[in-house]
């Protein structure tokens, strides 16, 4: 079977075929994971987690009798912490793929 597209449908449609004993190759142009991994989703919600922890300090400390103030973000631990995520579950994808022994081609 081919699979077209490393995306979350891609590469789990893969998976599947190959739990069910059928060969599999999977064709991405670009990254495994697809733009939910490495633009969407994931680096989005990594994004998000640091507002909602800064607002929940903000809105919520005081009523719980904790006296904190936000001094500041570290932006480049920031990114660096969200691109280590991504980058974590690109090789995940990767190792699950490879353990499945489903052959990953570069193209279109």
């Amino acid at each position: 079977m081919i699979v077209l597209g490393g995306g979350p449908a891609g590469y789990a449609c893969a998976l599947r075929l190959s739990d069910l004993g059928l060969s599999c190759v999977l064709v991405e142009a670009a990254d495994l994971g697809g733009t939910c991994l490495h633009r969407g989703w994931v680096p989005t919600r990594a994004m998000s987690e640091v507002a909602a922890i800064a607002d929940t300090l903000a809105r919520k400390a005081e009523r719980w009798g904790i006296h904190a103030v936000l001094e500041k973000v570290d932006y480049a631990r920031l990114l660096a912490t969200r691109d280590e995520i991504v980058a974590r579950n690109h090789v995940s994808i990767r190792h699950h793929l490879e353990r499945a022994r489903v052959d990953v081609v570069a193209g279109y």
